[in-house]
């Protein structure tokens, strides 16, 4: 009989297993350990440098004998068939090679990432205006207007070189203002400049003339002449009487002097246009702001102005945040101070900065998963892994969001840092169980996956996947693009790096289990004993 009672042990063992399948306590990790101790000691399948099925057969007796109550579904499948495929040599060299290839891709994408948010994407999309801003964008070939402020209080309009500064005219500076504006990218035509207009005003002409009756003195003490067109003229000569030419120009700059810009300013900005004298400074009243008081010179001077411009036509969220780029950094260039303004500035002067927003809004929410991973599990090793695999996972998001035509703004960013807070669900629970399993770190990171991957897929996967789908059939736009296609994203890539990739991690770079805490508390327990 003893032949037979050999060659019938392993069938009899087996049925001894099945006997305690209702038999097995979850958290008796001693007695898995010391099962699996005996079972490779005696049949001899455990080898320290490569990773066989038969371990794995190994840890399924091992999980089987010590179960108390029936195991469920998901569970068991993780554990004869999941596990042993994910943790195999073979399959980690390809999970390691995916993965990491992934990662790569999505940070070749993130300069391609497009940056703005469309005003139809936040409209319902059976909104009457999104009909509006399809035509404007078709048919209304008009750039905005913006204008160029003079900062500087102090600026000496009325000085020659000064004037040349901030001039387009023959003779002014090709780096004025003006200049630089007009051939600017993204900006349509020349500016129109009260200055220029002014300058041209104040040539000999008839536009500005002072009476000379009753042997009067030159401006602010005379009156202007108004100039009179006669009908009965085929070349509409004026009719001029008793009138004087305002200015005496200086004879090197051609320029008015200080006294008589400041004295006729007013008059120009007020006279009318005519045939005679078509360029005035009527189209300017708001341009130009003057001191609440005179000086003590009796001159009113200036306390600030503008130029005015027009952008060419934009289409495009990319076209309004080049222009807007394009016209900060003229500003930044100019020895003068000043700076460009538009309705739609304010708006799109976040996109300037958005890269710099979400690097640090990422990098925030990265510190915070560090300190509370640390905190929690009191593994360094262990809070490095999870960051680096959170980490990966935000790449890879962003990476779906240029092949996915999601823009980086606002609503995104908010979106990514959710990301960083979603990921560790994945990544953490693996992470602690890992950590409080026995073993090599094979044996730790199998009982670790089947222990945790029906709770991760289960509980966290499809409970937010549900969720979410939902939000596809929303009627905006911009809860499709914006949350289901973002938060979408996230729950498949988590699942993805908690269920595949984190586990092969840790089976070839984990920690080794305990805490640091733990040995700290140990340390001054031993330091302060009353045997010390």
């Amino acid at each position: 009989c003893i032949p037979c009672l050999t060659l019938n042990l392993d069938t009899h063992i087996d049925s001894i297993d099945s006997e305690f399948i209702d038999d097995y306590d979850d958290d008796d990790d001693n007695n898995v350990h010391s099962y699996l101790n005996e079972n490779t000691e005696e049949k001899n399948i455990e080898n320290k440098n490569s990773n066989n099925i038969s371990s794995y057969k190994s840890l399924n007796q091992a999980f089987r004998k010590n179960e108390f109550k029936k195991e469920a579904l998901f569970r068991k499948i993780t554990r004869k068939y999941y596990a042993p495929i994910i943790l195999h040599p073979i399959s980690k060299f390809f999970i390691i090679l995916l993965f990491f290839g992934l990662f790569a891709v999505s940070l070749d994408r993130i300069p391609q990432l497009q940056i703005g948010l469309s005003q139809q994407v936040v409209l319902p999309k059976d909104s009457y205006l999104q009909t509006y801003y399809a035509d404007v964008a078709d048919y209304l070939m008009v750039g905005s207007p913006f204008y160029v402020v003079i900062r500087q209080r102090d600026y000496s309009y009325s000085e020659y070189n000064a004037q040349n500064k901030l001039c387009g005219l023959p003779g002014c500076s090709p780096k004025s203002v003006v200049n630089n504006y007009t051939a600017a990218p993204y900006v349509a035509g020349t500016g129109f400049s009260w200055l220029d207009d002014y300058l041209l005003w104040s040539e000999p002409n008839t536009c500005c003339l002072f009476n000379t009756t009753n042997n009067q003195q030159p401006p602010p003490n005379a009156s202007y002449c108004e100039i009179i067109v006669s009908k009965n003229e085929i070349n509409l000569a004026p009719v001029i009487k008793d009138c004087e030419y305002c200015f005496h120009l200086d004879p090197v700059t051609d320029r008015p002097d200080n006294k008589e810009f400041y004295y006729n300013l007013d008059q120009f900005l007020l006279q009318p246009a005519s045939l005679l004298c078509p360029i005035t400074g009527q189209a300017y009243p708001t341009n130009v702001i003057f001191e609440a008081e005179e000086s003590p010179d009796g001159l009113t001077y200036i306390k600030t102005s503008r130029i005015n411009f027009y952008h060419e036509v934009l289409v495009t969220q990319e076209d309004y945040i080049n222009a807007l780029r394009t016209v900060y950094a003229l500003a930044d260039a100019s020895d003068i101070d000043i700076f460009p303004y538009s309705i739609w500035y304010v708006f799109f002067e976040q996109y300037l900065y958005i890269n710099f927003t979400a690097s640090i809004t990422v990098g925030l929410a990265l510190l915070g998963v560090i300190v509370v991973t640390l905190l929690m599990l009191g593994n360094p090793w262990m809070s490095a892994i999870i960051v680096f695999v959170v980490f990966m996972i935000e790449i890879g998001l962003i990476g779906v969001m240029d092949v996915w035509n999601i823009s980086l703004n606002a609503v995104s960013i908010v979106n990514m840092a959710m990301c960083i807070g979603i990921s560790v669900e994945f990544c953490s629970h693996l992470g602690h169980a890992f950590d409080k399993a026995t073993g090599s770190r094979n044996e730790r990171a199998f009982k670790a996956l089947v222990e945790m991957a029906p709770s991760i897929f289960s509980g966290i996967t499809l409970t937010k996947f549900f969720g979410v789908v939902v939000l596809a059939f929303a009627p905006s736009e911009v809860f499709q693009i914006y949350y289901f296609r973002m938060y979408f994203t996230i729950v498949i890539l988590g699942c993805l790096h908690g269920l595949m990739f984190m586990p092969v991690v840790l089976s070839l770079v984990g920690p080794p289990p305990g805490s640091m805490w733990k040995r700290i508390w140990k340390w001054f327990k031993k330091l302060y004993s009353p045997s010390n």
